[in-house]
């Protein structure tokens, strides 16, 4: 029986010392700001406590050296899938572009709420650990079901989708900082451009069509 918590790949060692440690500088001589994202559990919008550094294009060293690094790790993480021998051969192109770099800083007390990180044509989040000289700060899956603590370094990866809610607990000693950002099949760009003809096309129907054609028999009742 394949388990699900085997679609959670980690690599250790993955990024040097040196190179976490001039990643999280980066983020200490730069502007910061707080996310937010909707709570898994009570359905509302709800704002992370952590500092977010968004590692745009034009800081070309840093965005070029994060895009290869994610490169690498998603070729890993293919290769991984593939070896199981479990899943679609086309599976590659679902994970093919990455965007919204960010560096992420955990105070204490800082804590990210249950959530997912679902969007159209998004299917997998990456991770890389930057530190682990602090205490807290695990990265939990299923509202606390099965928690990970990630070394310094360590490069972790997992699905994006309904059923991969996540959180990170709190911080209750030392800093914690991490990278993150998205895979998704096509560009963000196209992703956004796609999203709002969808929308339009769906609005369309929907002032055109009756509601038992809509709704048909088998939809979920809130």
């Amino acid at each position: 029986m394949f388990q699900i918590d085997k679609l959670i790949y980690r690599e250790p060692n993955f990024l040097s010392k040196d190179d976490c440690k001039r990643l999280i500088n980066s983020f200490n001589k730069n502007k910061s700001y707080q996310e937010t994202s909707m709570h898994a559990t009570k359905e509302k919008l709800t704002n992370a406590t952590f500092d977010t550094y968004d590692i745009t294009p034009d800081k070309k060293e840093e965005f070029n050296y994060i895009k290869n690094i994610t490169k690498l790790a998603l070729n890993n993480y293919y290769k991984y899938l593939k070896s199981s021998g479990n899943f679609h051969y086309d599976i590659r192109n679902i994970l093919r572009y990455s965007h919204r770099y960010r560096i992420l800083k955990y105070n204490i007390g800082a804590s990210i709420h249950p959530h997912i990180d679902f969007s159209p044509y998004t299917f997998a989040s990456i991770v890389f650990n930057l530190n682990e000289n602090y205490k807290g700060g695990e990265f939990s899956f299923f509202n606390g079901k099965l928690d990970l603590n990630l070394k310094q370094g360590e490069v972790m990866i997992f699905p994006a989708s309904h059923f991969w809610v996540h959180e990170v607990k709190e911080i209750t000693e030392g800093v914690r900082y991490s990278i993150n950002s998205f895979i998704s099949s096509v560009p963000h760009e196209v992703k956004n451009k796609i999203n709002k003809i969808s929308s339009n096309l769906e609005n369309e129907y929907l002032n055109s069509t009756s509601k038992n054609e809509i709704l048909g028999p088998y939809i979920l009742d809130k």
